[in-house]
């Protein structure tokens, strides 16, 4: 690494670090945070972000964040939120030294910026396709409770129905939870909403809110009915979304077969060409 660059890496830090110092008085009563005996790291890391106003870095907003993506679901006991800004930190680290390497110190903080918020991007994109995949199972859902309550089932004994019924498993694992939850605890408001927190999808609010008007005006046949007829426009998106994929695989199928034949096309004019300039 030149010097200049060094110099530069020196006074980025300079002007950083003092800020970091000013956000970290300015949010955190040290007087209630100081390390006590016997403490964790973990722990200690755990209660300052308890604390902390920054929306973003807020213990709670980020344990929901992970809960809501599905990150609890995958990764178990190890998705805490001190756990996802460690990696978030070593992704930092570890992307800003691959640009340091290139000798470019802005390149290393570009990556390095990529890398803290990579984790994000993977759980909303790995979030986003569980959506999807979910659609078929909430309208399957729906069919299985209208049935189960027109034949005069409970609806929370319906709900167990369900569970068998869907395919996705992170909805099935959160189904399983929730029917668990009602029989255990006998408290449905709470167990919907212990249910609805796993999820950042438009359609299982609506399910939770649709369970809760059921429940409580007696009506669930209607209700579940009414819902059905909307469901039309729903099995519509699934439909035009398994069309969209299936177009894009088609187009890039077509599209390698044309690369492949004017890559053999351009392959055969090149030897023939070169064949006649070696003749003449």
């Amino acid at each position: 690494m030149k010097l200049e660059q060094v110099l530069l890496f020196k006074n980025i830090l300079l002007i950083i670090l003092p800020v970091l110092l000013v956000f970290i008085v300015m949010n955190i009563d040290w007087k209630e945070n100081l390390s006590k005996a016997g403490e964790s790291g973990a722990d200690f890391v755990g209660r300052i972000l308890k604390k902390s106003k920054l929306n973003y870095f807020n213990f709670h907003s980020i344990q929901k964040f992970l809960k809501a993506r599905g990150a609890v679901y995958m990764f178990g006991e190890m998705a805490t939120p001190v756990t996802f800004l460690l990696v978030k930190l070593l992704a930092f680290l570890l992307l800003f030294m691959v640009g340091i390497s290139f000798d470019s110190i802005p390149a290393g903080l570009i990556l390095g910026v990529f890398g803290f918020f990579m984790p994000d991007i993977l759980l909303n994109v790995s979030n986003s396709m569980d959506n999807d995949t979910m659609l078929s199972d909430i309208k399957c859902i729906y069919d299985t409770l209208r049935i189960q309550t027109k034949a005069g089932v409970f609806l929370s004994a319906s709900l167990c129905e369900c569970y068998l019924a869907v395919k996705n498993r992170r909805l099935k694992s959160a189904l399983l939870e929730l029917t668990n939850d009602i029989s255990t605890r006998r408290e449905i408001d709470d167990a919907l909403e212990r249910f609805n927190e796993k999820f950042d999808f438009g359609q299982i609010d609506i399910f939770c809110i649709v369970i809760r008007q059921s429940m409580e005006s007696g009506r669930s046949v209607k209700v579940l009915e009414d819902l059905s007829l909307q469901m039309n426009d729903l099995q519509r998106a699934i439909n035009m979304k398994e069309k969209e994929a299936l177009d894009r695989k088609v187009q890039a199928i077509e599209l390698m077969l044309f690369i492949g034949l004017l890559a053999v096309t351009v392959y055969s004019l090149g030897v023939e060409v070169i064949s006649s300039a070696l003749i003449f």
